[in-house]
């Protein structure tokens, strides 16, 4: 099975260029346990492509390196995962990922709240970053974030007129020694 994926060329001309991308290959790896504490690798799919390793990611390189030489797409090849633990401790692993799931959405949650409550009460009621700051539990300048948005420093050269931060810096001359590094003695 093949896709037909277009691209639009967009530097002068609105032709449209096809292109043939194959379909990646998906294998699925099994990892158990062995009594000596080391994970065996098995890819059921392709006859005589296992692995081990003292670890999970061991046991990927390794599967992944042992797939290379019986198939041709093994660089590109999706794997998934499968490990094999007992009923209990695999129940145990679902419910942690469900419950840091659900803690990473009420973080969104609570930032977006501290979002809407740190730009109404500066707007609303005129209070001082600091003074919401307090009453939000987070310092000020993390409410100055939340309410103008990140500070960003400029991306590129062009937007500092053609000059160069990290190289064309000039001294700080504000500090009587011209810079606030502090210099080594040297004896």
């Amino acid at each position: 099975m093949s896709t037909w994926y277009s691209s639009r060329y967009r530097a002068r001309s609105c032709a449209v260029f096809w292109t043939w991308v194959a379909p990646m290959s998906i294998y699925t790896v099994i990892y158990e346990r062995d009594p000596e504490g080391w994970w065996i690798a098995r890819i059921r799919a392709v006859p005589g492509v296992h692995s081990n390793g003292r670890t999970i990611e061991e046991a990927q390189r390794r599967v992944r390196e042992a797939l290379s030489l019986a198939v041709d797409d093994a660089d590109d090849a999706e794997l998934v995962d499968d490990v094999r633990l007992p009923k209990e401790l695999r129940q145990l692993v679902r419910d942690q990922r469900a419950a840091r799931a659900h803690a990473a959405r009420e973080q969104r949650r609570a930032t977006d709240l501290e979002r809407t409550a740190a730009r109404r009460l500066t707007d609303e009621m005129n209070l001082s970053l600091r003074d919401v700051g307090a009453l939000l539990g987070v310092s000020h300048q993390m409410i100055r974030k939340l309410v103008h948005g990140p500070i960003e420093a400029p991306l590129n050269e062009t937007a500092l007129g053609g000059a160069s931060v990290a190289r064309d810096a000039a001294p700080n001359t504000a500090h009587p020694q011209g810079s606030r590094r502090r210099r080594r003695a040297t004896r």
